[in-house]
């Protein structure tokens, strides 16, 4: 336990390892940029209206930098701290849903899981998504076992989907599954329907203002040369564990091994406690996963972080297989989970070490470095009177926008 212990709390000081030194790259600064120093309208037009994503991560940087310095660490704080409240969320608040092993290991996973430090130490939304959509996950969990969804808990999810809808246009459509199910699951039972229908009436409210943030998004796709197949399904094990394949395939084929044993020990019995939750893990990843691949029919989206959604569910998954397989109050089985974190800590720490931006920064210093005092700089840009969803339109196109 003090190992796991000492794992998890390494897990979440890298969120904040050299959290400031390196400079922005380039998605960071457009955040950044947009909401530092310059009136709330000029953000709205210029940024808000041309990014593909909903409002709420401007809006929270529009205030957050008009309390701190917009250098690196300020910036990237709120991330770190929303990645680290992940970890502990998974290991300390999630008892009416999950067993204490099943808690250890779903917080170690998320601890060690790249694209969660990724996010957790960048200038990017999807720590918070990740947080967000883990708490929704929990809560979904939390109703499928009692059979009750009390006022604690509505008012917990009515919060939770309503942040990822701000958050993030996957994100509200993974919320809109959750509620669907619900539904689906409660539909004879007044006590859960009523407040369900209630958590969904504030969501339907709340996203009324920012529907038409939605439309750009469907209107204008973007990055579609980064959308392919091979490629997403080669950054899936690296992203959702970390990168060193031959650790994890052989941890995989170990917890497969270990599970086989213990089926065959059982007679064929596994999973027995909880069955239900556990039909429900795999219920929400198939739902998701298919609304996602039908989407990909007519939308380049098989990049890893459009997946990202599937990640939370995932994870709990794992970590109840592992909890089967090496209950941690067998210490011998144990040590297997535990050297499969230890290598994932010492790898994490080495891509969050040596992490290479792109340092716009130093290359406008160096840049200016250069130039005589005679000299005109030249900044790339665009007619200060178009906003940037102009640019997005191809009948629009002129000059300046090069």
């Amino acid at each position: 336990m003090a190992a796991f212990g000492l794992l998890i709390g390494f897990g979440c000081l890298l969120r904040f390892w050299k959290l400031g030194v390196d400079g922005f790259w380039y998605d960071e600064m457009w955040t950044v940029v947009a909401a530092s120093d310059r009136p709330f309208m000029e953000m709205y037009r210029e940024w808000m209206l041309g990014d593909p994503h909903p409002p709420a991560y401007f809006l929270l940087y529009f205030a957050w930098l008009r309390l701190v310095p917009d250098n690196e660490l300020w910036a990237r704080l709120p991330n770190a701290i929303a990645g680290t409240l992940t970890v502990l969320y998974l290991l300390l608040g999630t008892r009416s849903a999950l067993s204490r092993d099943e808690r250890i290991y779903a917080s170690a996973l998320a601890s060690f899981s790249y694209l969660y430090l990724f996010y957790s130490v960048n200038v990017k939304q999807y720590s918070a998504v990740i947080l967000l959509a883990t708490v929704a996950t929990i809560m979904y969990l939390g109703v499928v076992q009692e059979g009750r969804l009390e006022r604690r808990r509505e008012l917990g999810m009515a919060a939770a989907v309503v942040g990822l809808a701000y958050l993030n246009h996957f994100a509200m459509a993974y919320a809109c599954t959750l509620l669907a199910l619900l539904a689906i699951r409660f539909r004879g039972t007044p006590t859960v329907l009523r407040p369900l229908r209630r958590v969904a009436t504030v969501l339907a409210v709340a996203y009324l203002p920012i529907a038409y943030f939605l439309y750009f998004a469907l209107q204008y796709s973007v990055n579609v040369e980064q959308s392919q197949v091979a490629t997403l399904l080669a950054d899936v094990a690296p992203s959702v564990f970390f990168d060193d394949a031959g650790t994890v395939t052989a941890f995989l084929g170990v917890l497969g091994a270990a599970l086989v044993a213990r089926v065959v020990w059982r007679r064929g019995k596994l999973l027995e406690s909880a069955s239900g939750r556990n039909r429900h893990l795999l219920l929400v990843f198939a739902a998701f996963a298919s609304g996602l691949l039908a989407l990909a029919l007519v939308q380049p989206i098989f990049t890893i972080r459009y997946f990202i959604l599937l990640f939370p569910v995932s994870l709990l998954a794992v970590a109840v297989l592992m909890a089967q397989a090496f209950p941690v109050s067998r210490s011998w089985l144990a040590y297997i989970p535990l050297i499969f974190f230890a290598r994932a800590a010492v790898v994490d720490f080495r891509a969050i070490d040596g992490m290479q931006r792109q340092e716009w920064a130093k290359s406008v210093d160096e840049v200016l470095g250069w130039m005589e005092p005679e000299d005109a700089v030249y900044v790339l840009g665009s007619d200060p009177g178009r906003t940037m969803l102009d640019y997005l339109r191809p009948t629009t196109w002129t000059a300046s926008s090069t």
